[in-house]
């Protein structure tokens, strides 16, 4: 896990929020206070798609890709930030596509099976003034290698510099 405080706060927001720069991911929550409190379970209810309905590409997924993709949901949260003041606080919690984590996995030499890593994680976290960028992995099975954590942790910080995002470890 690592936890990087985003330097240029206004830059990050235009590629979250109007860009497409996490468009592959898949919302798990999110937490957005303005003047008032809004929550969002990033759990798709395929229920409220009829037979004749056009359905987000997930869903007919599993794992992750229960969730609803972020390009699905962006522009809803981006309703809910812009204006003139700035959000008091939000917390997002996104989880790399299975098909993204695979080819990760993939790249790296790693043969482990796609249904034993069901979680690589991002975290956002702003309060007012600063934002942070965390990382997670989760493992269906208990394991001392690191080397998921590790890959998935070079992987985000190469992200976001190929992003243009300049982040510090946070303190």
């Amino acid at each position: 896990m690592i936890a990087r405080k985003i330097s240029d706060v206004r830059k990050f927001m235009s590629g979250f929020l109007i860009g497409n720069m996490l468009d592959n991911f898949r919302l798990a929550e999110a937490v957005i206070t303005t003047f008032c409190t809004f929550t969002i379970d990033g759990r798709l209810e395929k229920r409220f798609f009829g037979e004749t309905d056009a359905q987000p590409e997930n869903a007919k997924s599993r794992g992750p890709a229960d969730l609803v993709s972020w390009k699905d949901v962006r522009e809803h949260c981006f309703d809910l930030i812009r204006g003139k003041h700035t959000p008091l606080f939000f917390r997002f919690v996104f989880f790399s596509s299975a098909e993204s984590a695979s080819a990760l996995l993939r790249q790296n030499g790693l043969a482990i099976p796609e249904d034993q890593i069901p979680g690589l994680c991002l975290n956002l976290r702003y309060s007012g003034t600063e934002l942070y960028l965390t990382t997670g992995t989760s493992h269906r099975t208990f394991t001392m290698d690191k080397t998921v954590d590790k890959i998935w942790d070079e992987y985000v910080d190469a992200f976001l510099k190929k992003a243009g995002i300049e982040a510090a470890p946070a303190e």
